[in-house]
């Protein structure tokens, strides 16, 4: 009687052992791979860890020849190696929740068994295709069908087929349903995930992409900036190009905008460029259509530049806005003197009228036409009224003030045979 109650005790409702956590091992593995593989897709073959390259160095080196084959796309220009990674995820997150299933409740594990039985097929179709139709292996990918098919041998194995389990089902039927939701939910976000990667990718191959990043530019339509006859320029006021730039200056990017121009673009152009300053302080004490302040102040210093504009005109503006800008940490601080007395402006007569905020209805102006413009971001950069948003890629510069190209001369019309001579 004891035996047989012995062997009538149900197995733990877990069902694990050391066959689940190779499993959930090899399949985490074969996770990694596949998105290192995806990566390396989508870089075209520029990016990878150096075990990755030395790997496929060590096979042959056919990991560039099959990743850039048709047999590496799914329709719609999805990478096979991110099926493989939503493939391997599912496995890896079902065998971690629920381990080894029992026979009455084996129902649940089906659709984890038939998907592994049929991604099993297919690793020995692509096996197949690397040799008889794309004439390289890939040394990362014959690695992966060879974890693909030992998961499908261990799921094998961890199939329950004794008919004297008479144990409760597992998993219940929640934590299957609970399984197969977060498996749903991770496929969704890989699938998210390579959009944003797949979207960051044709961006990068676009900023390397002068001509078509000018195309793109002249695309944008042509804002009607008010430019006021006292505004800031710093260069030519008769230029023929003009720069208007919406700037907060208490923005790290606003910083690097000032440093370039004054570096890059001034020398280069010369007379032929002016730059027109525009506020755009991100702060809700004079921006109040921002949901949140970005930089506390930035109002303030916004104040500081226009009370010395105020004071000593368009040099001292200037002078103003380069010392805010060398100085950031001051102006986050509010050393408003400070730092005018370092640029040689009267310290005291510019703190007293950031304190009075003497020119917030100038800066208004600047901020209401700003936030018309449903800018993204500072600085907000136009050349001759269009948005310029890769602003810091110098060749964009050359190409969209480069002068257009003359059109070709007309060829010359064909003289007509000449007439014989009278007979």
């Amino acid at each position: 009687m004891n035996g047989w109650q012995e062997n009538a005790r149900p197995r733990p409702a877990s069902g694990w052992d050391l066959r689940v956590v190779f499993v959930v091992v090899l399949a985490a593995l074969g996770a990694w791979i596949s998105l290192t593989l995806t990566h390396f897709h989508l870089s075209e073959g520029k990016s990878g860890p150096g075990l990755f390259r030395t790997v496929c160095e060590m096979t042959g080196g056919g990991c560039d020849h099959v990743l850039q084959s048709p047999w590496a796309m799914l329709p719609r220009g999805i990478p096979l190696a991110l099926a493989g990674l939503v493939y391997f995820s599912a496995i890896a997150l079902w065998y971690l929740l629920v381990g080894r299933p029992s026979r009455a409740g084996r129902s649940w594990a089906l659709p984890i068994f038939t998907l592994q039985l049929i991604g099993a097929v297919f690793s020995l179709f692509l096996i197949g295709v690397m040799l008889f139709q794309v004439h390289a292996v890939c040394g990362w990918c014959a690695l992966v069908h060879v974890i693909n098919l030992v998961l499908f041998w261990l799921a094998w194995t961890l199939w329950p087929r004794d008919r004297a389990d008479v144990g409760p089902a597992w998993p219940p039927a929640r934590l299957g349903f609970a399984a197969l939701f977060l498996i749903v939910v991770m496929a969704a976000y890989w699938n998210q995930w390579l959009l944003n990667n797949y979207l960051q990718a044709e961006t990068a191959s676009f900023t390397g992409d002068t001509d078509l990043m000018r195309y793109l530019h002249l695309r944008n339509p042509v804002k009607q900036l008010a430019v006021r006859a006292d505004d800031p320029v710093r260069g030519n006021a008769a230029a023929p190009h003009t720069v208007v730039v919406f700037s907060d200056f208490l923005c790290p990017a606003c910083r690097n905008f000032a440093g370039f121009f004054k570096s890059e673009i001034e020398p280069l152009y010369g007379s032929q460029i002016r730059l027109v300053y525009k506020h755009l302080p991100l702060d809700t004490a004079c921006n109040p259509k921002l949901p949140h302040t970005l930089h506390p102040g930035a109002c303030d210093a916004s104040y500081a530049a226009e009370a010395a504009h105020e004071l000593g005109g368009p040099d001292a503006f200037w002078k103003m806005h380069d010392a805010l800008f060398e100085h950031q940490e001051d102006a986050k601080a509010g050393r408003w003197a400070d730092l005018a007395k370092s640029a040689g402006l009267d310290g005291a007569a510019i703190a007293d009228r950031v304190a009075k905020h003497s020119h917030a209805d100038r800066v208004a102006e600047d901020v209401q036409l700003g936030m018309s413009l449903k800018l993204q971001g500072t600085p907000g950069v136009f050349i001759d009224g269009r948005n310029l948003q890769e602003w810091s890629t110098l060749d964009l510069w050359k190409a969209v003030l480069a002068p257009p190209a003359a059109p070709p001369a007309p060829a010359a019309a064909e003289t007509p045979p000449q007439a014989s001579g009278a007979r």
